[in-house]
């Protein structure tokens, strides 16, 4: 039986099953780094191995260093495999992160250190909120972005289970700005849906979103290679008051990224909605086609804001001309708040962006 399932056999049949501790989520908020440094009032750490007990951090300052032979928590070597873990009453500064919660400082396995932020996953949300979507947003959109954040996570936790971390903190999750992006109207939203996810035939749903899909938003088998039913293209009122058309033009240097001395770059299959699926590249007699996903990937994703775009050839210059912004598939906030504008429900915005999903308070 899914976990998903079982464990919401398990909260039907023994209400008092969340009592026992309040959900947490474990976010990578620095990875790959050689040094961390923490500051909080009230700052303690210990090792973490069986037996360890906490002690006070001086002066509320405490930092871990990576070298060849091992890690060095304040310059003493450490002799926990497993790393650190700090703990404070007040918010923690984490190489300049403001957070909540505790912090653990591990080995990652290649030669440097990831810090963890466990935090209640509530308390998330008020800073995930905040950071993916601009609070001034009407209450509705939020409340439909609270739920959606909330089940993306939970469904990233159960897909890393037994993993030293859940989510990363950067726009390949979520983004997670720590207390500095939490806002009085995100945190309403938030606990206005307490506990409420998204769910598909008694599972969490992949609960993809993204800014803007210009119209139109993509299947979730195009956007992602998750051939998800409820991830279907669905009209979208975003271009009503979304910023969403944008142009820019490489120059033959940053094309060269995807082929060495490219002179022509044209997209020869699109998806249902119009975006680029594949793309064929040519210089001299050599050609190659690639994915639209991995032509977006090389040229960056801030660059290349969506894969809903057209390509013109100037010169040794080419223009992109699209509208969009994010892989298109699930949610479209700015289509979400226009929703909301409207008169529609949390609820309904949910509706309409993920086919046949119902929200299933679990806890």
């Amino acid at each position: 039986m899914r976990r998903l399932l079982l464990t919401l056999v398990l909260l039907i049949l023994w209400p008092g099953a969340w009592a026992w501790g309040e959900e947490t989520v474990r976010i990578a908020i620095a990875e790959g780094v050689s040094r961390v440094a923490l500051s909080g009032k009230g700052l303690q750490v210990r090792l973490l191995a069986e037996g360890e007990r906490y002690a006070d951090a001086k002066g509320g300052k405490s930092e871990v260093v990576h070298q060849k032979d091992g890690m060095y928590l304040d310059g003493a070597r450490v002799t926990s495999p497993d790393g650190v873990r700090y703990r404070s009453e007040a918010i923690v500064q984490v190489s300049g992160k403001p957070v909540r919660g505790q912090i653990e400082v591990r080995p990652n396995g290649r030669g440097k250190l990831v810090a963890i932020n466990v935090v209640p996953l509530e308390a998330y949300l008020h800073a995930v909120l905040g950071s993916e979507m601009p609070a001034y947003f009407p209450p509705e959109a939020l409340k439909a972005q609270a739920v959606a954040a909330r089940t993306y996570a939970l469904q990233k936790k159960i897909a890393a289970w037994g993993k030293p971390y859940h989510l990363g903190s950067t726009v390949l999750h979520q983004v997670y700005g720590g207390t500095r992006a939490e806002d009085p109207r995100t945190k309403i939203a938030v606990d206005a849906t307490r506990g409420e996810v998204l769910t598909h035939q008694m599972d969490l749903v992949e609960a993809y979103f993204h800014s803007s899909c210009g119209g139109q938003t993509e299947s979730g088998s195009a956007a992602l290679g998750r051939p998800l039913s409820y991830l279907k293209p669905v009209k979208c009122p975003c271009p009503d008051i979304a910023p969403v058309n944008w142009e820019k033009t490489f120059s033959a240097k940053q094309m060269a990224k995807l082929m060495k001395g490219l002179k022509d770059a044209r997209i020869v299959e699109k998806t249902a909605t119009g975006r680029a699926n594949r793309i064929e590249l040519r210089s001299g007699k050599t050609k190659k086609t690639i994915s639209g996903v991995e032509f977006r990937q090389t040229l960056g994703y801030g660059e290349l804001r969506s894969l809903f775009f057209q390509i013109s050839k100037k010169g040794g210059a080419f223009t992109v001309k699209g509208k969009g912004f994010g892989h298109g598939a699930g949610m479209c906030q700015w289509g979400a708040r226009r929703l909301a504008e409207k008169g529609k429900s949390y609820r309904e915005i949910l509706s309409h962006y993920y086919t046949g999903t119902e929200v299933m308070r679990i806890y």
